[in-house]
């Protein structure tokens, strides 16, 4: 009998290398992972999502359902689930955790506000609106969005930015700019962007520097809180500007799958190529760092 169930699993492995089926030590451990001001959430492979840090408002404690995609905002997550509903958790004094009803296609959590992509492609924004960040110009269909801490970007259809909200340090400024981009994202007083010669553009405040990005053609831009960082084109992460919180100074040397910092983040975090583990680096106040173990 035993010899029958050796061949017998021999086969099955055999069968398995044969079809191309990855190895079980190769499953994928996370597909997204997004950052709030002191928390972190992560997308697994079977929807569900595993948060970790900060839970005074329970931003860290995700419902029991399966989900295409999230976004972390200040003190609040928000998830489109399988169903193309979007529901959020934790922090909800402006509504930023109402959503309106509907089908989506993509999400945004912001400082305050919250706003998304319908499937039809209007976008909707919900929650504090103290600098017009949530009053998306009327009409409009945008292919992204991204709200940051009061000010809101996308791209519209013509690939060309769009963005309303405050603008004290010319930061809104950045919907002004005749070019065609690839992505568009609104950080706490700059936002960024990558041209679709992958070439990054930031606007607003720059004090430290965090709106100069690197002369080099890059990935993605994430403009943070007084810092940005890139993810290269050789998936290897540079960052700079105000280092407070040591995101730039302690940023890993490894190339990565993707990565992810938010407007107001103390933090940042990424998906390592190998496993699609993740990775976390910055502040650590409240134990946004420690990555569980499932996902290490």
């Amino acid at each position: 009998m035993r010899k029958g169930r050796i061949l017998v699993l021999m086969l099955v492995i055999a069968t398995g290398a044969a079809m191309g089926l990855p190895a079980a030590s190769a499953a994928k451990k996370a597909v997204k992972v997004t950052t709030g001001e002191e928390h972190v959430c992560a997308l697994k492979p079977n929807g569900k999502v595993l948060c970790w840090g900060d839970d005074e408002y329970g931003q860290t404690s995700p419902p029991n359902a399966k989900f295409e995609s999230i976004d972390g905002g200040a003190y609040h997550t928000c998830g489109i689930k399988r169903n193309g509903k979007v529901e959020c958790w934790g922090y909800d004094g402006y509504g930023e955790t109402a959503p309106p009803s509907g089908k989506f296609k993509s999400i945004s959590a912001g400082f305050m506000t919250t706003c998304g992509i319908k499937t039809n492609g209007v976008a909707m924004c919900w929650g504090a609106d103290n600098y017009g960040q949530t009053s998306k110009p009327t009409g409009k269909k945008l292919k992204s969005i991204s709200t940051g801490y009061t000010v809101t970007c996308g791209r519209k259809l013509n690939d060309k930015p769009a963005c309303w909200g405050e603008n004290s340090y010319g930061q809104a400024d950045f919907g002004k700019i005749n070019s065609k981009f690839k992505s568009v994202l609104a950080g706490t007083y700059h936002v960024c962007g990558v041209k679709t010669n992958n070439k990054p553009v930031c606007r607003g405040y720059n004090d430290d520097g965090e709106a100069t990005p690197p002369k080099k053609k890059v990935r993605k831009i994430y403009p943070g809180y007084y810092s940005s960082c890139v993810h290269l084109l050789n998936k290897k992460v540079k960052c700079w500007g105000y280092d407070y919180y040591e995101i730039a100074s302690t940023a890993p040397k490894i190339k990565l799958h993707s990565m992810e910092m938010d407007a107001y983040a103390e933090h940042a975090c990424g998906v390592r190529m190998n496993k699609r583990s993740v990775i976390c680096w910055g502040g650590n106040d409240e134990g946004q760092l420690d990555v569980p173990l499932s996902l290490r």
